[in-house]
């Protein structure tokens, strides 16, 4: 009986043991995990802006990871107008031809989500120019009586 006794106090021991291994070892695990997730939240930058289509390959050729999402049609027209605002600003900020540029990338993602051609838009800025004229005269009104 006192052997049986050793070795079912002995057994106990084992197994309390592997529980407590097991227990720290899933602490440990649980620790890393949330520590890494810490880590994420902190290094990760949240833009939450429609990108051009090779931004987020650009990111992962960076060694970066980015979460993206498909907009519908409504949120897409949204989000254009919010980038034609951003790049207009770009462009009063530095006089830049390269933000000019995306102006025009822009415009026209913003004619193909509306299914209007360049074409269509030329015409109806001529039609404007010939009623009331272009800015080639460089007029400035200064007040009316």
């Amino acid at each position: 009986t006192y052997c049986f006794f050793t070795i079912y106090k002995c057994l106990t021991s084992i197994v309390t043991l592997h529980f407590y291994f097991v227990f720290i070892a899933f602490i440990i695990l649980l620790f890393n995990s949330l520590c890494a997730k810490m880590v994420l939240v902190i290094l990760m930058k949240t833009f939450n802006k429609l990108v051009r289509d090779k931004i987020p390959e650009i990111i992962s050729n960076n060694g970066e990871q980015c979460t993206t999402r498909v907009l519908d049609n409504e949120e897409y027209l949204h989000e254009l107008n919010t980038k034609l605002s951003e790049e207009v600003n770009e462009y009063l900020e530095s006089s830049e031809l390269e933000e000019l540029a995306d102006i025009f990338e822009v415009l026209y993602a913003i004619l193909d989500a509306k299914k209007v051609s360049k074409e269509d838009l030329e015409d109806i800025r001529i039609a404007k120019v010939e009623k009331r004229g272009a800015f080639k005269e460089r007029i400035f009104l200064e007040n009316t009586y």
